[in-house]
């Protein structure tokens, strides 16, 4: 099944759940890989679309050259974990030698 798990094919999927609501158009809110989706969904449905805003946009040039995406270069525990590549999910956050920031108040 997991050759089947694509980006298209989940627009594809988005297209379905929006034609058995009943709709004609969607709105659309995407964040991270949801921007991904959202502008392929956008690609392939251009007049299902009704309003689309994005956040935190992946490039999606990187997914074409095979390189990894940012969110798994940033943190590739955390994307090991959500892809299965490991046997565990890490629970608790790593930890960091740094201090923990202070704030000071300004004289005056």
């Amino acid at each position: 099944m997991l050759p089947h798990m694509t980006t298209p094919n989940s627009a594809r999927d988005l297209d379905v759940i929006r034609a058995a609501l009943g709709e004609k158009k969607l709105n659309f809110l995407g964040v991270s890989y949801g921007t991904y989706l959202g502008a392929v969904y956008a690609t392939l449905f251009p007049d299902h679309v009704r309003r689309m805003v994005v956040d935190s946009v992946v490039n999606p040039s990187a997914r074409r050259s095979g390189t990894r995406p940012t969110w798994t270069r940033t943190s590739p525990s955390r994307a090991a974990g959500r892809t299965g590549r490991t046997g565990s999910r890490r629970t608790t956050p790593p930890s960091t030698s740094a201090p923990p920031a202070t704030l000071s108040r300004p004289s005056g």
